[in-house]
């Protein structure tokens, strides 16, 4: 069976841990939930051909016409973080149950002009998961690039191999979820890979197709519960199916009632600093 630790999923990094509002908002990537997300290890493998996953789009006039200062926040935090200039590519939306905006996934690209096509990033994860299938490859890949110390995620003395930074573009991608509402935390989570959105999209896809019967479901939207709880709701012919993205499973929607839970923290001084912090970095109002 092939290497899959969780340390080359989503590595958080850890950042500023003087700051308790930010101890809160950032976790350790070696959490038991994440474990969970490599149980269908046979689909881990499949090749992103035919991929056909559109992201939900923004209908939110207010957070539009705040878009530009998202980003900006978004791109400021990363270049601090990463040291790096870094390119932006589309925003991935993510709702509560109601569909109300929550919060965005802004996803960068280190050291590049611009952000890849899609189809170039779906080109590197699928060569990720054929060495995690080919497993003398992988080692002899391993072998020869050498084990790379994973610094950023601190306290953590992990190796990666090959197969993992490209199955999940870890050092060559940052991901940082920001709140649309500044009664919230600003950041929510800051990732050193690739959001799930591209690296188990198509699986997520292949879930709802199998139990829809529909070889094309639609993604209606993606639900944020909390950092651990992200649910892709999927339709097609006017039925519907929810699809656990940690637990790569199907869910209820009574099941996903109970585990509601609101992921940000309410309006109070240290959310007013971190807000005025990062747009004072951002150089915007």
């Amino acid at each position: 069976m092939p290497d899959l630790r969780v340390a080359g999923f989503h590595r958080l990094i850890h950042v500023d841990t003087n700051n308790a509002m930010i101890q809160r908002r950032i976790r350790s990537a070696s959490i038991g939930v994440l474990a969970r997300s490599i149980c269908l290890s046979s689909l881990m493998l499949i090749a992103s051909q035919g991929y056909s996953l559109d992201l939900p789009q923004i209908r939110d006039d207010v957070v539009m016409e705040k878009l530009g200062m998202l980003r900006k926040v978004a791109t400021a935090e990363v270049e601090r973080l990463s040291g790096k200039r870094v390119a932006v590519g589309q925003p991935i939306p993510y709702t509560d149950p109601e569909g109300n905006l929550l919060a965005l996934d802004f996803v960068f690209r280190v050291d590049a002009a611009s952000f890849p096509s899609e189809s170039e990033i779906r080109a590197v994860i699928s060569e990720g998961r054929k060495l995690f299938a080919d497993p003398v490859r992988g080692r002899r890949e391993k072998e020869r690039k050498g084990h790379v110390g994973d610094p950023g995620a601190k306290g953590h003395g992990r190796n990666l191999s090959e197969a993992e930074r490209l199955a999940w573009g870890i050092d060559s991608y940052w991901t940082i979820t920001v709140s649309v509402s500044e009664e919230e935390a600003p950041v929510r989570e800051i990732c050193g890979c690739l959001p799930r959105y591209y690296t188990q999209g198509d699986i997520l896809e292949q879930i709802a197709s199998k139990a829809l019967g529909s070889g094309s479901p639609r993604l209606k939207r993606i639900i944020y519960l909390s950092q651990v709880d992200i649910v892709y709701d999927f339709e097609d012919s006017g039925r519907s199916v929810l699809v656990d993205a940690f637990r790569m499973k199907t869910v209820d929607r009574e099941t996903l009632r109970r585990v509601r839970k609101k992921a940000g923290t309410k309006q109070n001084r240290a959310v007013q600093e971190e807000w005025t912090r990062l747009k004072r970095q951002a150089n915007v109002q």
